[in-house]
Formats: structure tokens, sequence, C-alpha cells
């Protein structure tokens, strides 16, 4: 496809791929903060216009500071691309996962019930949890803390900032409680939420 104005010759070729690296989080490969609110945009637009329900799951890398202190910025560099591998297995192939911020990191999951996301919640903990980073012999401990919430119906009455804030309530409360844990919650129409429910990171310990 070509573009053209007055002398200026543009080849889409060329452009896709710098389109593409301006959307992408170089460290990890996943999409980055701007293209993750774009898209965010759409599939709130998308789940209201077809009546379906939208997750939004928030994950932070417990203690990542220590990490970097510890065993210096490469190898905390090494442990976010790990996790970032992890969330892309762990969720769906078409949810929407992306690096939001330093060592957080964002999901959208549509047509995800509020009990639905349990399992992805605990897939990705439970794979967090078996990985084994080592550097100089010494094994890196790894673990996430995790808020989500999910609005079922009404979408039309909220914003996509209010599932984003409530899911961050339910991420506080994770760090508040200890760390290595998650909790997700129920948004509403009217803007209110339940009281936040731990997810544990096992099934065999939930069943």
């Amino acid at each position: 496809a070509l573009m053209t104005s007055e002398d200026v010759l543009l080849s889409w070729n060329r452009l896709e791929p710098a389109l593409a690296r301006a959307a992408t989080d170089a460290l990890t490969s996943l999409p980055n903060r701007a293209h993750f609110e774009r898209r965010f945009q759409e599939e709130w637009q998308r789940a209201s216009r077809l009546g379906l329900a939208l997750g939004l799951l928030i994950v932070d890398v417990d203690r990542f500071k220590e990490v970097n202190d510890t065993f210096g910025h490469l190898r905390g560099d090494m442990v976010l691309a790990a996790v970032a591998q992890c969330c892309q297995k762990q969720l769906r192939s078409y949810d929407l996962v992306a690096r939001f911020a330093g060592d957080e990191f964002v999901a959208v999951t549509c047509g995800c019930s509020l009990e639905d996301i349990d399992l992805p919640i605990r897939r990705l903990q439970d794979s967090i949890r078996s990985l084994n980073l080592q550097f100089n012999g010494q094994r890196v401990p790894t673990s996430l803390s995790l808020g989500a919430a999910v609005v079922c119906s009404g979408l039309e009455e909220l914003k996509p900032d209010d599932l984003l804030e409530t899911a961050d309530q339910c991420l506080y409360e994770a760090k508040r409680n200890g760390r290595d844990r998650a909790y997700r919650v129920e948004l509403f129409s009217d803007g209110s939420s339940g009281a936040p429910t731990r997810v544990d990171g096992s099934r065999q310990n939930v069943e």
C-alpha cells in the first residue's frame, strides 16, 4: 500500500514494523501501556455492545526492588521477562496481556465471569511458584500479588478506569495481607463492589 502527499512517499511494508515497535515493550515483547490503553477501550466498547462480561487482572512482582538490589538490574530484567512469558502461557491466547509499568502487568479477559477468572489466576500463580531462576547458584524467590475485577453487566454506566481502580484495590489487598496471593471482586453497574475474595494459587488446595 502506498500513500502520497506531495513529495512524501510511504511504504506500508516499511511503516508497519515501526508502528509495531512503537506499540511493544522492548524488554518483554508484550504490548506497552499506550497500546494497552487503546485496546482496553476497544474491548470495553465491544463487551458493552455484545453484552459480555469483562475482567481485568493486575499482576505485580513481589519485592522486585529487592531482586534488583541483590542480583542487579540485568537479572531483574530476566525476572520480568520470565513473568511476562508465564502470563502469556497461562492466560488465553486471545486475552490482552501487556506490561503496564515497571514490575506491573495487566490482562483483559473478555467473556470471563467472576468464577471463570479464578482458573487463570491459579495457573499463573502456580507457574510462577515453579520457576527455578538461579543466579550464581542462588535461587531467586519469585512470587506475584494479583488483583482482579470483573464487570458482568451495565458497562455503559461505567468507565474502563472504574474497573482498573477496582482491580487495583484488590491488588492492594493482596499486598496488605502478605503478598504471594490474589483477590478478586465483582464491580456492579452503580460503581459499587462486594468484599474482595481471596483466590488460592493452587487448585488442589481450593478443591
